[in-house]
C-alpha cells in the first residue's frame, strides 16, 4: 500500500476518534451555574458592641453569663442609679458589656464627624436616627447653599463616659459625654479656610444618645441624640 494512502487512513481514524469523543460527552452545564448568595445587608450597621454569642439556654432559665473582669471594673466606677440600669440591660441581654459598648460608641464618634465633615451622608444615614439625620441633612444643605464647609479634624478622644442609662421595656438608652481634641474650621467654595485656626487644638464636650432593642437580634445601636 503507498505511503501517501497509509497517512490518509491515520488521519481518518484520527479525526473519527475525536468526534467519537466530542460527540459522546454533554458540553456545557446542565444546570446554570448557582448564583451567588446576596450578602447580608449592612446598611443598618451603626455600633456593633460584640457578637452575640450567648451560652445555650435551658427552656424556662434564665441565661446567667459572668461579666469580665473589665465590665466588672467599669461597672464598680458607676453611679448607684447608672449601675442599676446597666445591670438591667444585661438581664435582656447578656451579651451586652459596656465597655465593649463604649469602644463602638468611640468608633461612632469619630465616623460621624468624619462623615459630617465630607458630607457623606450615606454613612450619616446608617448610624444616625431619621430624626437626627435630617438636622444634619438640613445643616449640611444650608452650608452647601452659601458655599461654605465644615472641617473638624478628630484628634484624639480623651475619654467617653456613660452619663444617663435607663430602660424602657426593651429599649435601652444610654448617654455618652464624650471628651475630645478637635481642630474645626470653616472653608468657603474655594477651599480657604473663613473661621478658625488650622492649628488650633481645641477641647470639645459632646453628649451623644445611643439607643437599642435588646431583645432586637441586631446588635447595633443607633444615635439618637447629639
Amino acid at each position: 500500500m503507498p505511503a501517501d494512502i497509509i497517512v490518509l487512513a491515520a488521519i481518518a481514524i484520527f479525526v473519527l476518534l475525536r468526534l467519537r469523543a466530542v460527540l459522546g460527552h454533554k458540553i456545557g452545564h446542565d444546570q446554570p451555574p448557582p448564583m451567588p448568595r446576596d450578602l447580608p445587608d449592612e446598611s443598618d450597621r451603626v455600633v456593633q458592641v460584640q457578637p452575640r454569642n450567648q451560652a445555650p439556654t435551658i427552656e424556662g432559665e434564665a441565661t446567667v453569663v459572668e461579666p469580665s473582669p473589665e465590665a466588672q471594673a467599669a461597672m464598680a466606677k458607676l453611679p448607684e442609679d447608672l449601675r442599676t440600669n446597666v445591670e438591667a440591660m444585661t438581664k435582656i441581654d447578656a451579651s451586652f458589656s459596656l465597655p465593649e459598648f463604649l469602644k463602638g460608641a468611640r468608633m461612632a464618634f469619630d465616623m460621624v464627624l468624619e462623615a459630617y465633615a465630607k458630607d457623606d451622608r450615606d454613612t450619616l444615614k446608617m448610624l444616625l436616627s431619621k430624626e437626627v439625620f435630617e438636622n444634619f441633612r438640613k445643616d449640611l444643605d444650608a452650608m452647601k447653599k452659601d458655599g461654605r464647609r465644615v472641617e473638624t479634624t478628630l484628634v484624639s478622644v480623651l475619654s467617653a463616659e456613660p452619663v444617663e442609662a435607663r430602660l424602657t421595656r426593651n429599649v435601652a438608652h444610654i448617654v455618652v459625654k464624650f471628651e475630645s481634641e478637635q481642630i474645626q474650621v470653616v472653608r468657603d467654595a474655594e477651599d480657604k479656610i473663613i473661621e478658625g485656626d488650622a492649628s488650633d487644638i481645641q477641647t470639645v464636650d459632646d453628649e451623644w444618645a445611643f439607643e437599642r432593642d435588646l431583645r432586637s437580634s441586631n446588635p447595633n445601636w443607633k444615635i439618637v441624640g447629639t
